[in-house]
């Protein structure tokens, strides 16, 4: 695998240690966390199956050189360009881990076109925050976590923005991270009722449709965990 953005490299120690994996490259842009990824896999004498590699994004590896990549912790717009910007890299990989901070949509919408099918989304909370994780794999078909959506384009469009399998889950968290999103509309709406331009209304009517979307896959209206 590689963890791309690897800071101190803890993620493929980890994954070496607990012999999840055989070999790790850990790779960071930022001569700081490479030189503090170096230092830890040598203080873990784990030099063997680590290597860590001073780059950007995926251009410190190979077509075909690993198997799994990791792109947590930062926007979805960049973990898209990193995905885009080795195209030869991500289109030899077969499954993708990724944790986007924001425009987690758009991330979808790009793995879907490069040919990943959804595996599994979840959300956590912690520290008061909510985190969205999202695993793909490599598909040859339709990805058949957009099946409920796929009739309908608006509805597929907000299925990618909210995450399909997501839509589909009532556990406790995911209830609570989608209450906290209807919120978050809510707010927008309030704002924009002070509008009379005619953007102010195509802004109003997404934001309407977005709620009324969320409303017929989640309980977004009812109290409870925050």
């Amino acid at each position: 695998m590689v963890d791309v953005g690897t800071d101190h490299a803890m993620l493929p120690i980890y994954l070496i240690q607990s012999e999840r994996g055989k070999f790790a490259v850990a790779t960071d842009v930022r001569p700081g966390p490479y030189n503090a990824a170096v230092s830890n896999v040598k203080r873990h004498g784990l030099e063997h199956a680590i290597s860590v590699r001073l780059g950007d994004g995926l251009t410190t590896v190979t077509p075909g050189e690993v198997e799994v990549a990791v792109i947590a912790g930062m926007g979805g717009a960049t973990a898209t360009s990193i995905l885009d910007a080795s195209r030869a890299v991500t289109g030899a990989l077969n499954r993708l881990h990724l944790q986007p901070m924001n425009a987690s949509g758009s991330l979808r919408k790009y793995v879907r076109v490069a040919q990943f099918g959804i595996a599994e989304e979840a959300v956590i909370l912690e520290d008061g925050r909510f985190y969205e994780l999202l695993v793909v794999d490599r598909t040859v078909g339709p990805d058949e976590a957009y099946g409920p959506f796929a009739g309908h384009p608006e509805s597929l469009e907000l299925a990618m923005e909210f995450g399909p399998t997501l839509l589909m889950r009532r556990d406790p968290v995911t209830a609570a991270y989608f209450r906290y999103v209807a919120d978050r509309l809510r707010g927008q709406l309030s704002q924009l009722e002070r509008g009379r331009t005619a953007e102010a209304d195509r802004r109003r009517s997404a934001v309407i449709s977005r709620l009324n979307f969320l409303r017929q896959w989640q309980p977004v209206d009812e109290e409870g965990l925050r």
